[in-house]
């Protein structure tokens, strides 16, 4: 329906409602005119309620549009002879929900007056153009906030757990720095630090006191050749007189295979046809001596001591060194069984038969002895070690003898 239709509707239904108003003019002028207030009534005043706010609308989508263009489309337009065009495209935005305004609270109603109400008459209606009745907008649902979450803790670790990280990761830093000492050691070169060779000193070497030099006072001779060896030495050494508490060595030279030497203590057993073990002179080392020594201390057959000033007699000591003490011991221990027979023609000794060895000490040194009956004539021996660092045997014909030979060789 175009304008002009509209038009002509609408002056029809004028006239249509003027011929209506006319038709009835008795009814119009019929009715009663409206009773004019009088000046002394006091006519209220209406009581207008305040406006209501108007809701705000909600914000309508937002639309954009924009235009596409193809390759093939503007071929086609310009072949068409028309100005190439893109596409249209739409696109709606949908804007965030806006949160409801708040509606103010009601003001109060206020009391209705009491009386007759006076009656106002109103003028005549008139057409106006129809109303548009808002349309309530309800408001948008809003989303209910979460409710808030207390953070967990976690709980703490076990200590044991801690440990055994904690002893992985020594392990694994002892590990890399033990590959790492390893790497570089072996990688780098070494540095031959060449330092000045140190001039050595020379230190003397102390001298070692020979036994020789422990009793100085030489008696020397040579032994015939023909003679008996045992007796010759026997009667030779009494012959040489002896001072009291005194030494003399005996240096007798012997011929044993066309060859001149000095009697020592394994030779003299020897060409002396004594009696001795086997392993005894396998210990033996290679210095010795014989030696007279002047006895003091004699005793009677009452078993008196005294003590001679001079015509001492002469008691034989042996001293040999000796190579392996140990076994030098158990050696003349295991001789104690024949000792007294075996040497008593050398120290000319008579003991009993029932005698028996005895330990004694003296100095120091541990000493065996066997008396025949009183200590001027016995057989004493021991093993005594001297400040040069060796050991030697000494097998004496008395007990005066051998403290004598003890304190010569501890002493000096």
């Amino acid at each position: 329906m175009d304008d002009s239709q509209k038009t002509t509707n609408i002056d029809e239904l004028l006239k249509e409602l003027t011929k209506s108003s006319s038709s009835q003019p008795s009814a119009s002028q019929s009715a009663p005119s409206p009773i004019a207030p009088s000046s002394s009534q006091v006519v209220p005043k209406p009581v207008v309620p305040p406006p209501r706010p108007a809701q705000p609308m909600p914000p309508s989508p937002k639309e954009y549009q924009s235009s596409i263009r193809t390759m093939a489309g503007d071929i086609s337009n310009l072949k068409a002879g028309q100005k190439p065009v893109g596409i249209d495209v739409r696109k709606i935005t949908e804007l965030p929900p806006q949160k409801p305004a708040l509606t103010p609270a009601p003001p109060p109603i206020p009391p209705k007056p009491t009386g007759p109400l006076p009656k106002i008459s109103l003028g005549e209606m008139e057409k106006s153009g129809s109303m548009r009745t808002p349309v309530p907008t309800s408001p948008l649902p809003t989303k209910p906030s979460p409710a808030p979450t207390m953070p967990i803790s976690p709980l703490p670790p076990k200590r044991k757990n801690n440990i055994l990280l904690w002893t992985i990761i020594l392990l694994i830093l002892l590990a890399g720095a033990g590959l790492g000492y390893w790497y570089f050691d072996m990688s780098e070169p070494e540095v031959v630090i060449e330092s000045p060779t140190p001039s050595e000193t020379p230190t003397q070497t102390p001298e070692v006191k020979k036994l020789t030099e422990y009793f100085p006072t030489t008696r020397q001779t040579s032994m015939p050749t023909g003679h008996d060896p045992l007796k010759f030495f026997t009667d030779y050494t009494k012959s040489i007189p002896s001072v009291a508490g005194q030494f003399n060595r005996y240096d007798i030279i012997f011929s044993q295979k066309g060859a001149s030497q000095s009697l020592s203590f394994e030779s003299a057993l020897q060409i002396f046809l004594l009696k001795y073990p086997n392993d005894l002179l396998q210990s033996l080392g290679s210095e010795s001596v014989l030696l007279g020594y002047g006895q003091q201390e004699v005793f009677d057959k009452a078993g008196q001591k005294s003590i001679l000033p001079n015509n001492n007699p002469t008691k034989l000591v042996l001293i040999a060194e000796s190579a392996v003490p140990l076994q030098m011991a158990n050696s003349i221990r295991s001789w104690e069984q024949t000792i007294t027979a075996d040497l008593n023609s050398l120290f000319g000794l008579q003991l009993p038969k029932d005698a028996q060895f005895m330990d004694n000490t003296y100095s120091g040194v541990a000493i065996r002895y066997i008396n025949g009956p009183n200590p001027d004539t016995s057989i004493d021996y021991g093993i005594v070690s001297t400040a040069n660092g060796k050991s030697y045997l000494v097998i004496a014909g008395s007990r005066e003898a051998m403290y004598a030979a003890i304190d010569r060789l501890r002493t000096q």
